[in-house]
């Protein structure tokens, strides 16, 4: 297969396609269709995104496939477990169109393989341009779109106005959305580090505000790994004078929140999981009620949905919030392994990469660490932008070892 010569003359051209469609896909979802609108249109940039990916999986294959450098074979086992699981959730999703629900398969299936796919796209598509400047691109394209979806949850109107606090007995899922934006804010202006502690700091706030556990529980551990092994060095009086300010700026918020009738700390008293409980405990015995061949292979395409519906008696399909869990029912060991396998390439990949670019990759395993164990990754709208920031830090990491190595060899020449 020969690469498109106007990709490769033009680079910025491919970034701008991928990161224009991610963009106005994200719009759709997020501040569209919630409110009435068409969900054709949204529906159709999905569809338009996976074909802009599909392609970019491809040139990436053969854009990468030359390069046999040792640096990029942990990247290419990370896509290669990426693109087998799109794959046999494809399959699956086959077998269901034509034994069973073609709704289901036509509302999941373009999601689960815009996530999968996102990875070697923005490899490829963001290969020629800077990853720093692609960041603050991202960064402040979409940080607006989620204060707004957060600032529309919280504040309910009346009229022309009227505040109310009943959003945190529930919580809002926008919070993880900002978990994800934290590692793409310290990337992106890891040269002006002062910058990147007010985002972290800004966002840290928001996910708490947005009260949600898992969410909490992830930005917490994004703010431990900051400061015992961040890519940001401070000194001793810098962390001294971060945690006054930050001290300083908490107080009078975390006080209003006290005298709320109901504030996101109430959350932390529910100790059932918001029915994840019960969730895990219906998948569990499902799996252990499985045939030898359902255990291997699964009960196929979104079965968690049918039978968590059916087990709780609801009148909408339940995902399990775990995809440890999910996967296992759906598509077996088979399955899990395969996840597993992403998971474990994602922490070599970690290992493998320079020391500050390393760290930005730990931040991205502690998400995916908790948002796989209590909420999902592989089937969710906002794991596109999660591993396009993925994509951004490993291609800095490539082009780091490119100039290193490089100026290596100039060395020995001269």
């Amino acid at each position: 297969m020969r690469e498109f010569s106007t990709l490769k003359k033009h680079p910025k051209l491919g970034a701008m396609t991928f990161v224009g469609s991610l963009l106005l896909y994200t719009i759709a979802y997020t501040l569209i269709a919630p409110f009435g609108g068409n969900r054709f249109f949204d529906r159709g940039l999905l569809v338009l995104l996976v074909a802009i990916e599909m392609i970019g999986t491809l040139l990436f294959y053969y854009y990468y496939g030359k390069a046999d450098n040792l640096r990029y074979r942990h990247i290419k086992k990370l896509v290669n477990f990426l693109v087998a699981f799109s794959i046999l959730c494809f399959g699956y999703a086959i077998v269901e169109l034509a034994i069973g629900d073609i709704q289901k398969v036509a509302n999941n299936l373009p999601t689960i393989i815009s996530v999968g796919l996102c990875l070697p796209a923005s490899l490829y598509y963001l290969r020629g341009v800077n990853s720093r400047t692609i960041g603050k691109v991202l960064l402040w394209s979409f940080l607006p779109i989620y204060l707004y979806s957060f600032l529309n949850n919280i504040l309910q109107f009346s009229g022309f106005g009227g505040f109310s606090e009943d959003v945190f007995l529930y919580g809002n899922n926008v919070a993880y959305n900002f978990v994800i934006l934290t590692p793409l804010a310290l990337f992106a202006y890891k040269d002006k580090k002062w910058i990147g502690l007010f985002l972290l700091l800004l966002l840290s706030l928001l996910v708490f505000l947005c009260s949600k556990r898992g969410a909490i529980l992830t930005q917490v551990l994004i703010i431990l790994i900051f400061i015992f092994r961040g890519p940001y060095k401070f000194g001793r009086w810098g962390f001294v004078i971060l945690f006054i300010v930050g001290i300083l700026a908490l107080k009078p918020i975390v006080s209003r929140i006290q005298k709320m009738e109901v504030s996101p700390l109430e959350r932390f008293e529910d100790k059932s999981g918001s029915g994840r409980n019960q969730i895990y405990s219906f998948i569990l015995d499902g799996i252990k009620e499985s045939t030898i061949a359902s255990l291997l292979l699964g009960h196929g395409f979104y079965a968690t949905a049918d039978f968590t519906q059916k087990s709780l008696g609801y009148n909408v399909a339940i995902v399990a919030h775990n995809d440890w869990l999910e996967v296992t029912y759906d598509f077996g060991l088979l399955g899990l392994i395969l996840y597993l396998s992403i998971f474990f390439s994602l922490l070599k990949a970690t290992i493998k990469s320079n020391k500050q670019n390393s760290r930005f990759l730990l931040l991205t395993l502690a998400i995916f660490l908790v948002r796989a164990s209590f909420s999902m990754v592989f089937a969710d709208k906002e794991s596109v932008l999660f591993y396009t920031i993925i994509g951004l830090i490993l291609l800095e990491d490539i082009r780091t070892y490119e100039l290193h190595s490089s100026t290596k060899e100039n060395g020995r020449i001269s």
